[in-house]
C-alpha cells in the first residue's frame, strides 16, 4: 500500500481469507502466486487512510516493499453505494504482500473488502 498504514500484526479475517483466497486463484497476469503461503499469512498493517486495504506478514514478519509490488490480480466492483471500486492483490518481494481498495471515481473510500462474487473484470465493466 502506498499510503499511511498502521502497524499490527492479527489474523486474517474469515472475510480476507476468502479475498485472498479468490484472487490468488483468479490470477490476471502471468506472473506465478505463491497460493502455499496462505496459510502462514498474517495481517501486518492496515491503511491509515479509512479504505479497507491491508499488508500481509508472513511467519509474523512484515513482507517489505521497498523494491515495489507486482499487481497478480486486478478486478472491479461497486460499493453499496453504486460507486466504482478496483481490488487487486499485490507481490512484494516474491510474496503476497497485501490487497488493496480504491475508489475508481473518487466518489467515496472503501472502507468494506468486496466479496468475491461482487468482483469483476475490467472487461466486463459498464462503459
Amino acid at each position: 500500500m502506498t499510503h499511511e498504514n498502521s502497524s499490527i500484526i492479527r489474523p486474517l479475517s474469515e472475510r480476507e481469507k476468502e479475498l485472498l483466497f479468490w484472487l490468488s486463484t483468479h490470477p490476471t497476469s502471468d506472473v506465478h502466486i505463491p497460493g502455499n503461503e496462505i496459510d502462514d499469512l498474517s495481517i501486518a498493517a492496515e491503511c491509515g487512510c479509512g479504505c479497507a486495504s491491508v499488508d500481509f506478514a508472513i511467519g509474523g514478519e512484515p513482507i517489505s516493499q521497498e523494491n515495489g509490488i507486482t499487481i497478480v490480480a486486478d478486478y472491479l466492483y461497486k460499493s453499496s453505494e453504486q460507486n466504482q471500486m478496483g481490488c487487486f492483490l499485490f507481490l512484494s518481494n516474491g510474496h503476497l504482500g497485501g490487497i488493496e481498495v480504491w475508489s475508481v471515481d473518487g466518489a467515496e473510500t472503501p472502507k468494506n473488502l468486496p466479496a468475491p462474487q461482487e468482483l469483476y473484470s475490467y472487461e466486463q465493466a459498464q462503459r
